[in-house]
């Protein structure tokens, strides 16, 4: 063997476990032989296929190597490489044969992997590690055996086939979620496989001419399907797994169907029962490799995109997590990809120095960030799209870097992007999550590794790069909260605009006692200071009717009455239903005609009135969320105002009239406090935080949950999304 890099004899690698199915991490694992014509490659980073928990389950080998697809560094070369083509410190990526009863060594999910040197691809410089790996080999790979060799296409991404000449275009089924992914993909029209017309609906858009399909999902259903969406023609079916005799024996015989199995372009042996074995195939081999050569070329032209990744940092110690949660199908529309320690051994002096990532220092602490992350941008009114490539925000004076572990939609993530879209902005606003980097003039008591949340200011005009729906997220360390150790991340992630708003329109505008724990005892007079909120039963109501107990006065709310009871948990004092037509003068009635205070969390013409007929007779305040129209003004003896939370950033907002505001440095330096107060109310469980759904699709599924919100489909429960995994490296 040629000359290698320092390397451990033992090292950490995730393998099958006894029990089928289930998987253990190994950490006192030999290193694999290097046969001629292998390398040895140090793995960056790793993603997680359907197969990494379908074989361990349907082809159990205790003690096999599990996991496919692989980025990392070349760190030694074997007999007969090209020394041409590879050299130590190359950056690699591609996919090996796992859970593989001949050769139980190979397996992605390891620290280092021994792969054959003609079946992987050069990772261009200018790619980051998570996006090699979710590239990878196993879809991509297979994608290419079943267009090229099973379906045998005209064209080839290098020399396109005309669509005047081939005619061919593109449909798919998926979640309607996912619509705008696989158009920017390319594809003329999306189906939502759930709509029992779906194949009607296909046959129809294609005027029954259906003649080619490639079926990823490849269950008895879906096959079902591809036949009926086939024009009467008939035509080509291709699986991604094996298809049973049985199940289409009495289907239609004008159409072929083929499956296809990615790992049999190795050209080995398939040791697998149950129908997938194959005999060792040397031409098979040859034409994979041709494939290799010519996906690196399409890659290098960024003719091939990858999937949305949700990237975790935990390497190892997260793969079986993520396995799991694929195998309980709560993974849609993105790539589980998880980051290894980033520490490769120097290579020689003659190799060319490599770089894909940056890192991020607090003290002695290092983390390795990527170049580019994932990102919700706004592109127009109410156009909110994924985008795969985005910079991450780059930090400011007394700013810390959040890796988003969990976000929480609100209804200020539709209204501006409706109303006043930033084009190129990120969106979203709530978010928690761990501390990868802290900036200048940080107080020291924040530091990497800290569970943090709060809330920024998205669809900002003014800078384009910075906001909750994304991977990562720079916050004003001033302006967030270390989330308690009885805190979940999903919890956390509720709080931010919610208990921000609160501090803004009821202690900064209404001037009311700041609340504290244990509760401030009510006030001494013998008329009783009552608050009502308007919609108690939003995330924001209910944090309000608890401040306002905290500050010794009285809530009371309204809500829908499937409300009342949780409401009344939280401290209001009593609930009126907002429906019935004497509301405004039922709580008049209640409050004797003493009500002063009116936080309206609806801020509507009708929620405005009735907040209006409720105060006494003195007048008082009124504050809202939203402008409201001069018409609803109807008594000059209450005094009203509107807010917008993001003022507390000292920052002008450059969004369209009536929404722009200067910037405001008493609304910052209230903030400060405010969240100095708040900390210690959280740190003494005081806060209780809104109800929440946890819903799945990382942020692709934000995209849906925005236009739930938007549609009014979802109300008294915060949509939360998780973006990345808890567990860090």
């Amino acid at each position: 063997m040629a000359a290698k890099l320092d390397v451990p004899t033992i090292q950490r690698a995730v393998i099958q476990a006894e029990e089928p199915g289930s998987l253990t991490l190994c950490h006192n694992r030999g290193l694999p032989s290097v046969l001629p014509g292998q390398v040895l490659v140090k793995t960056a980073a790793v993603a997680l296929n359907p197969c990494d928990w379908k074989m361990p389950t349907n082809f159990p080998c205790p003690g096999a190597g599990v996991g496919s697809d692989y980025a990392g560094t070349v760190i030694a070369l074997g007999d007969s490489v090209d020394r041409s083509f590879l050299k130590i410190g190359d950056r690699v990526a591609g996919a090996v044969h796992a859970s593989n009863r001949l050769d139980p060594q190979s397996g992605a999910f390891a620290e280092y992997i021994a792969v054959w040197a003609d079946q992987l691809w050069r990772v261009p410089d200018d790619m980051a590690w998570d996006e090699a790996a979710a590239i990878g080999w196993c879809v991509v790979g297979t994608v290419g055996l079943t267009i090229f060799r099973t379906l045998a296409l005209p064209g080839c991404p290098e020399e396109p086939t005309k669509k005047s000449e081939s005619g061919y275009r593109v449909i798919t089924t998926c979640s309607p979620k996912n619509f705008g992914l696989v158009e920017q993909y390319g594809a003329d029209r999306a189906f939502d496989y759930h709509s029992p017309t779906c194949a009607e609906d296909i046959r129809t858009y294609t005027r029954n001419s259906l003649r080619y399909v490639i079926d990823i999902i490849a269950e008895a259903r879906t096959l079902k399907l591809c036949y009926a969406a086939i024009g009467r023609a008939g035509g080509h079916y291709v699986g991604f797994e094996l298809i049973p005799k049985d199940l289409i024996a009495d289907m239609r015989k004008t159409i072929k169907a083929d499956w296809v199995l990615g790992i049999r372009m190795s050209g080995a042996e398939i040791a697998l029962d149950k129908g997938y074995g194959s005999d060792p195939d040397p031409e098979l081999r040859a034409w994979g490799c041709d494939l290799f050569k010519r996906l690196e070329t399409i890659l290098r032209a960024r003719k091939i995109r990858s999937h949305p990744r949700l990237v975790s940092h935990s390497g190892l110690d997260g793969v079986i997590s993520g396995v799991q949660r694929m195998r309980r199908r709560e993974i849609s529309g993105q790539k589980l990809v998880y980051l290894f320690e980033s520490k490769i051994p120097a290579p020689p002096k003659t190799s060319q120095p490599f770089s894909a990532s940056i890192t991020a220092s607090s003290g002695s602490q290092t983390r390795i960030l990527p170049e580019r992350q994932t990102a919700l941008k706004i592109q127009g009114p109410g156009q909110i799209t994924l985008q795969t490539s985005c910079s991450l925000p780059s930090l400011r004076v007394g700013e810390v870097l959040v890796r988003v572990i969990c976000v929480a939609v609100n209804p200020e993530d539709w209204k501006s992007a409706d109303m006043s879209p930033a084009v190129g902005a990120t969106s979203g606003c709530d978010f928690a999550g761990v501390i990868v980097k802290v900036g200048q003039e940080v107080k020291e008591t924040l530091c990497v590794d800290d569970r943090v949340c709060g809330f920024v200011f998205g669809n900002n005009p003014d800078r384009h790069d910075n906001g909750s729906f994304a991977e990562y997220v720079a916050a004003a360390a001033d302006l967030i909260w270390k989330i308690p150790p009885q805190t979940s991340f999903e919890a956390a992630s509720t709080l931010g605009v919610g208990v921000g708003t609160v501090g803004m329109a009821l202690y900064s505008t209404l001037q009311l006692p700041l609340p504290m724990w244990p509760p401030r005892p009510p006030p001494t007079s013998e008329t009783p200071e009552y608050v009502l909120v308007y919609g108690g039963g939003t995330a924001t109501g209910g944090l309000a009717i608890q401040m306002i107990r905290m500050s010794g006065m009285i809530p009371i709310t309204t809500c829908a009455p499937h409300n009342f009871d949780r409401v009344k948990s939280l401290g209001s004092a009593m609930a009126f239903d907002y429906n019935t037509p004497s509301c405004g003068v039922d709580i008049r009635t209640y409050t004797k005609g003493t009500l002063k205070f009116a936080f309206d969390c609806i801020s509507y013409t009708e929620s405005m009135k009735i907040c209006y007929n409720a105060m006494g007779n003195r007048g008082g305040k009124y504050i809202a969320l939203d402008h409201f129209p001069t018409r609803a003004h109807t008594r000059r003896d209450i005094h009203p105002d509107w807010m917008l939370l993001f003022t507390i950033f000292n920052s002008p907002i450059n969004w369209k009239e009536p929404y722009y505001r200067e910037a405001r440095p008493q609304d910052r330096e209230f903030g400060e406090k405010w969240f100095r107060l708040t900390q210690e109310l959280l740190d003494a469980g005081a806060i209780v935080p809104p109800q929440h759904e946890r819903s799945i699709g990382g942020l692709l599924g934000v995209i849906d949950g925005i236009d739930m919100v938007r549609k009014g489909r979802h109300n008294g429960v915060k949509l939360v999304y998780q973006i990345n995994e808890p567990d860090m490296e």
